[in-house]
């Protein structure tokens, strides 16, 4: 348990794909900000998978590429390292057009990880207006 600036605590032993550590420290503790932080990653993550899953199905390596790169800095926010290597093969085989069908697994990965996540931060926060 972390301690926040007005002595509430976040629970960041019970996650199992996210690990707030990182965001309970860059925010020292405070709640408002966390959750602010954790409600915009959401939003903003749900439109770049959305554009992820596009680029795999017209086979768009350079998009491809790009997303998974911004979208590993994010996950990392969130403490989903998890996903690093993912996003590491996504950009690696985008050079490379016979790995379409991995795309898709990975595809498939990245947003059941997306799902867990956001589950979990529901849990976390006791369904709070954040998500």
């Amino acid at each position: 348990m972390a301690n926040t600036k007005h002595n509430k605590s976040i629970n960041t032993t019970s996650c199992n794909v996210c690990n707030l550590d990182y965001l309970i420290n860059v925010t020292r503790g405070n709640k408002v900000r966390i959750n602010n932080l954790v409600a915009l990653f959401f939003t903003e993550t749900h439109q770049e998978l959305l554009l992820l899953s596009e680029a795999v199905e017209v086979k768009n390596y350079a998009v491809i590429s790009s997303i998974s790169h911004k979208l590993k800095s994010a996950f990392l926010i969130l403490g989903i390292s998890l996903l690093e290597p993912v996003f590491t093969e996504m950009g690696l085989l985008s050079s490379n057009s016979s790995a379409v069908s991995n795309f898709r697994i990975l595809d498939q990965r990245v947003n059941l990880i997306f799902k867990l996540a956001k589950a979990e931060m529901m849990i976390e926060n006791n369904t709070e207006k954040v998500l």
